[in-house]
């Protein structure tokens, strides 16, 4: 698993256009002293963890991973290192440890996955030629509803005309 972890950090690094002591990373540390703490957790636990409910018989939409800033990836205990979809589920959440070990603030949640899913369907596609989509079962509008940000209250209405 550390292996997959380095492979992984170092491919988000390079597409990314690498994290760099600029951005608080510093590069002249072991690469193990950057892995994340990783626990693997039954489909319920994530579900509670992301929503703060049970996830009941009828959900639909399934949490396969979490990642908790301070250094934390959740993964469904069923994840399988061998399966390409749940590698790709693993980098998106590496993706997000490395955002917060980079002290990278975004505007909103939608701004993080925005590069997260970019870097997942990067690697997808570079190592496996697979669409996210296809590999992960993803909704293409449920991804793009995921990467917007909520209206800023202080921009007009178009009802309130322009400046």
């Amino acid at each position: 698993m550390e292996s997959l972890i380095t492979e992984l950090m170092v491919y988000i690094a390079l597409v990314s256009g690498g994290f760099s002591q600029d951005l608080g990373y510093d590069t002249t540390m072991e690469v193990s002293n950057y892995n994340p703490r990783i626990s693997f957790v039954s489909q319920n636990q994530l579900h509670l963890m992301k929503y703060n409910r049970n996830l009941t018989e009828d959900e639909t939409f399934k949490v396969r991973a979490l990642y908790l800033y301070g250094g934390s990836i959740f993964l469904e205990e069923s994840w399988d290192i061998n399966s390409v979809a749940d590698q790709s589920i693993l980098l998106h959440e590496l993706v997000h440890y490395m955002q917060d070990m980079n002290y990278i603030s975004y505007e909103c949640e939608g701004d993080q996955e925005r590069l997260a899913y970019y870097i997942q369907e990067q690697w997808l596609k570079d190592k496996h030629d697979i669409v996210i989509y296809d590999a992960i079962g993803l909704n293409p509008l449920a991804m793009v509803a995921a990467m917007m940000c909520p209206p800023n209250e202080n921009l007009a209405k178009p009802w309130e005309g322009g400046p």
